[in-house]
C-alpha cells in the first residue's frame, strides 16, 4: 500500500483527470461515465467506517468528490436523507482552512508531469528523474514568461524555486492505493474466472479491513 496526502481544494482534481477515468487523459467532450467502456483502473468505490456514516456506497462520483473533498462538505449534500426524510445538510464541521498563497500554474505543470510519469511507468520517478521532469517544465515556462531560455542552471532552479514556493495548505484526506503482489497478480492472470473471482473477493475484504482503521474512500489497484 501506499499512502499520499489529498490536498484540500483541487487536490482532488487529480482522481477525476486520470483515476476516476480509468487512469486515462479524460478530453473536454469525454464524460466521466465513460470509464465503464475504456480500459485502466476500475473507478473508486466507497468504503471504511467514514463512508458507512455518511451513508454514501457505491462508486465515488466526480460531484461526491468535488463536495467532500473540494469543500468540506457531505457527498450527498442536497439529496433527501432515505432514513429521516430531510434534505441532506452540507456542513460537516469546521470548513476547510484557507491560506493566502501563490497559485504557481509551473507547479501544477510539474506535478502533472510528474503523475504522467507514474501513470505511463506503473512506479514513481526517481530522484535523477523528477529532476530532468522539474527542469524540463520549468524551461518551458521560463521560455512562455519571459520570451528566452534561462541563462544557465542557477536562474533556472532559483525561477523554479520562486514559482513553486507556497505556504501551508489544508488537507482533505489520505490517498490509499492497494496493490497486490505480482505473485498474486500473476495467479489472477492464468487462473479461470472462478479463481479470479475468488482473488478479487479476498482483495476487496482486505482493503475494507484496512480502511476500518479510518478515511472515506480508496482507490484500488485492477488486479491486473
Amino acid at each position: 500500500m501506499t499512502l499520499h496526502k489529498l490536498s484540500a481544494g483541487d487536490g482532488y482534481l487529480y482522481y477525476t483527470r486520470e483515476v476516476a477515468s480509468a487512469d486515462e487523459l479524460r478530453s473536454p467532450d469525454r464524460k466521466l461515465g465513460d470509464y465503464y467502456t475504456v480500459t485502466g483502473h476500475p473507478p473508486g468505490i466507497w468504503g471504511g467506517r467514514g463512508a458507512k456514516n455518511l451513508g454514501v456506497q457505491g462508486d465515488v462520483t466526480e460531484e461526491q468528490m468535488e463536495l467532500l473533498y473540494g469543500l468540506g462538505q457531505h457527498p450527498l449534500a442536497g439529496q433527501m436523507d432515505p432514513v429521516s426524510g430531510e434534505k441532506i445538510q452540507a456542513q460537516l464541521g469546521q470548513r476547510y482552512k484557507r491560506f493566502d498563497q501563490f497559485d504557481g500554474e509551473l507547479a501544477k505543470k510539474i506535478n502533472t508531469a510528474l503523475g504522467d510519469f507514474t501513470r505511463l511507468k506503473h512506479r514513481e520517478p526517481t530522484a535523477d528523474e523528477r529532476r530532468v521532469l522539474r527542469a524540463k517544465a520549468g524551461g518551458e515556462h521560463f521560455y512562455k514568461l519571459h520570451g528566452r531560455k534561462p541563462k544557465n542552471k542557477e536562474e533556472l532552479s532559483q525561477f523554479i524555486s520562486r514559482q513553486t514556493h507556497k505556504g501551508s495548505n489544508a488537507m482533505a484526506g489520505y490517498d490509499m492505493v492497494f496493490s497486490p503482489s505480482k505473485s498474486i497478480s500473476y495467479l489472477w492472470g492464468v487462473s479461470d474466472r472462478k479463481v479470479q473471482e475468488v482473488i478479487e473477493k479476498a482483495h476487496h475484504e482486505a482493503i475494507e479491513d484496512a480502511m476500518k482503521y479510518g478515511g472515506h474512500s480508496s482507490k484500488s489497484d485492477s488486479i491486473t
